[in-house]
């Protein structure tokens, strides 16, 4: 008892400095009426997307591990889809609809991509025989620093370097998923790495060592990012917007929150 006694203030300390969690993405987003598949059923990933951080690619294939293994933890059958394959049906699809830029300008069309889009994502679903359809990669992502801590996407770390911003940047996973009809089932994200106080020759340097990943935070990123998967559906609350999928950068289109698509597709015939 005598011992009790003498530990409860530390104890009570303890837990009066220990910092809160920090907040999910703001815009993260889920639809209303989405319910997490049952288990035993297939979840097929899209393949890896390009990207136009060098230093991203490194971890891309740790995520893709990562993913497998926790959903098929969460009881689902996991199929990846080859890029080649990939690719190729969406040339079909592009070149189906008349192609997603004008072909002397150079222009997007954003009807002619959802449309091609679409067609994709429901002969995909219907091929791997999925339940959902899961597009991921690494970006980077605000981060916000505050009392020697920085927090972004569901997480926070100490942050002892002196600074007089309250903004930073880290990196992230997100995941957009969508449903066999092509609807968007939820977009969230998951904090991997901070990146804020490295100088831009250190962050070389750890790129080249391969340092700039590590198992455990990409396994946090993804864990964080797949708690729509693990979370019973609740009454509606007010939540972000669910982002543009028809309208991604003309010069990027491979950025936008839906499935990648090849930055050069196939003209018309």
């Amino acid at each position: 008892m005598r011992v009790t006694l003498i530990l409860l203030p530390l104890l009570l300390a303890a837990c009066a400095t220990a910092p809160p969690p920090a907040p999910d993405a703001p815009d993260n987003f889920r639809a209303e009426d989405f319910r997490p598949p049952p288990a035993g059923a297939r979840i097929t990933l899209l393949p890896l997307q390009e990207t136009q951080y060098d230093m991203l690619r490194a971890g891309a294939e740790m995520l893709e591990a990562q993913l497998k293994r926790q959903l098929g933890a969460l009881g689902y059958q996991v199929t990846v889809v080859k890029r080649d394959d990939y690719l190729k049906h969406w040339q079909e699809e592009a070149k189906a609809v008349g192609g997603v830029y004008v072909e002397n300008s150079g222009e997007f069309k954003p009807t002619e991509y959802a449309q091609a889009l679409a067609s994709l994502v429901r002969k995909t679903c219907a091929a791997t025989d999925c339940a959902l359809l899961i597009n991921h990669r690494l970006l980077l992502r605000p981060a916000h620093i505050a009392k020697g801590r920085i927090s972004w996407d569901g997480f926070q770390q100490a942050f002892p370097l002196p600074t007089e911003s309250e903004e930073g940047y880290a990196l992230s996973v997100e995941l957009t998923a969508v449903t066999p009809t092509g609807g968007l089932a939820f977009t969230h994200y998951g904090a991997v790495t901070a990146l804020s106080g490295l100088s831009l020759a250190e962050l070389k340097l750890h790129v080249e060592q391969k340092k700039i990943f590590v198992e455990p935070e990409v396994a946090r990123g993804a864990h964080i990012a797949l708690q729509p998967l693990r979370e019973k559906p609740t009454a509606p609350a007010a939540q972000a917007t669910p982002p543009a999928a028809v309208t991604p950068p003309p010069a990027t289109p491979a950025a936008a929150p839906m499935p990648p698509v090849p930055k050069t597709p196939a003209a018309p015939a």
